[in-house]
């Protein structure tokens, strides 16, 4: 997959919206990770190819991005000087940046007039690179015959309430905005009040109101058991050496990369990308494949139901992509292999890639003997270098 070149201007509406609009490449691609780069007036990159934005009220610290992004981890001496990789493969831009770049999108939901909402990742892959990483929703809209986006609008999330439980990268800061090293967003779920969101670091389920303010910060639990992932931000290493490890059951980025929402919008059914580690050795399973949590939250009253599914994944199966409900009973489930992509495995026609059929319904996990919805996975051609359209 490649970066989507940029059209067309931006206009601050306020301190943390922006407008403007950029295009799909020639393939009609854009791709996870990727720097959707976007103008506005004032805000050049070294190279003055690109031009990005940043809300003026931002501390300084905000208004470059990508600081801590070379190899051993130390600050960039100055803008461009480290070259930015999708793992091994350069993306032809290099950081760190002058302002917040949008970048690719890690989760998408689609509103009743065909616009989408959709949210960054979490900045430049882990957590302790991207505390200068703004974390950002986006709302946008497409021209599928003319390949191009249209960002209709931009929030930067905020907690100017103190909600998140523990010292945020921007604690003494006035705005409190949030960044890749507080939160790992992934999944979204827009409602008519705000924007609920999945996040990998707790992993925890979050909830914005319609500015992008964080106003509810919920652990996860399966069985009553916490489920905890080793960014939790409440583990702590063992000071001396003889005593024992932390534990925690999921592996790092194995939280809410999808997140679906019931018709009725009265549950949130969270879909880990990882599964669960029930011992040193052992993951759970089922069908004889590893299985995902899905995980029901009732909305009314920010609690887990009990009820959970396991999800197996399908043979070549590594990850899920996204996960959104088609009716009360049905979900969609994009699986992943986690190969890079490359252009000799790219579909024929991008247009129209190729499907396998769907699958059976999520086993009931322990907890819950008659799942409320059935599962279809949607083979998606994933360009990777171990998948074949």
């Amino acid at each position: 997959m490649q970066e989507a070149p940029t059209h067309g201007d931006f206009h601050d509406e306020n301190a943390s919206r922006h407008r403007g609009s950029f295009s799909f490449d020639d393939d009609g691609r854009f791709g996870r990770g990727k720097v959707l780069h976007r103008h506005l007036e004032g805000s050049r990159d070294p190279a003055g190819e690109h031009d990005h934005r940043c809300p003026a009220d931002a501390p300084d610290y905000l208004k470059t991005s990508g600081k801590f992004t070379t190899p051993d981890r130390k600050r960039a001496g100055a803008l461009g000087t480290v070259p930015g990789k999708d793992g091994v493969r350069p993306t032809g831009f290099s950081l760190p940046f002058d302002g917040q770049p949008m970048q690719g999108f890690s989760g998408i939901k689609v509103m009743a007039d065909g616009t989408f909402w959709s949210l960054s990742d979490n900045g430049f892959g882990n957590k302790l690179n991207s505390t200068d990483a703004m974390l950002m929703l986006h709302h946008i809209k497409m021209d599928w015959d003319a390949g191009k986006v249209e960002a209709l609008k931009t929030l930067f999330l905020t907690d100017p309430d103190k909600k998140a439980p523990f010292p945020i990268v921007m604690e003494g800061s006035d705005k409190r905005y949030l960044t890749g090293a507080d939160f790992d967003v992934e999944s979204i779920q827009p409602v008519a009040d705000g924007f609920w969101v999945g996040e990998e670091f707790g992993p925890y389920i979050l909830k914005f109101d319609l500015d992008g303010k964080l106003t509810d910060v919920i652990p996860t639990t399966v069985d009553g058991k916490p489920v905890m992932s080793p960014d939790n931000p409440t583990l702590t290493l063992q000071a001396d050496p003889s005593k024992k490890t932390p534990a925690f059951n999921l592996k790092r980025s194995g939280g809410y990369e999808g997140m679906a929402l019931s018709n009725d919008n009265s549950k949130l059914y969270g879909l880990l990308e990882g599964p669960l580690w029930t011992d040193s050795e052992t993951v759970e399973q089922a069908d004889g494949r590893p299985a995902l949590r899905i995980i029901e939250l009732d909305v009314a009253s920010k609690a887990w139901t009990g009820r959970s599914w396991l999800y197996p994944l399908a043979e070549g199966g590594e990850a899920i992509g996204d996960f959104n409900m088609l009716d009360d009973r049905t979900a969609l489930v994009i699986e992943r292999d986690n190969g890079a992509g490359t252009v000799d495995k790219a579909c024929a026609d991008p247009k129209a890639p190729n499907r396998t059929a769907s699958r059976q319904a999520p086993r009931s996990s322990a907890s819950t003997r008659s799942p409320s919805m059935t599962a279809m996975s949607a083979r998606l051609c994933a360009r990777s270098a171990t998948s074949t359209c």
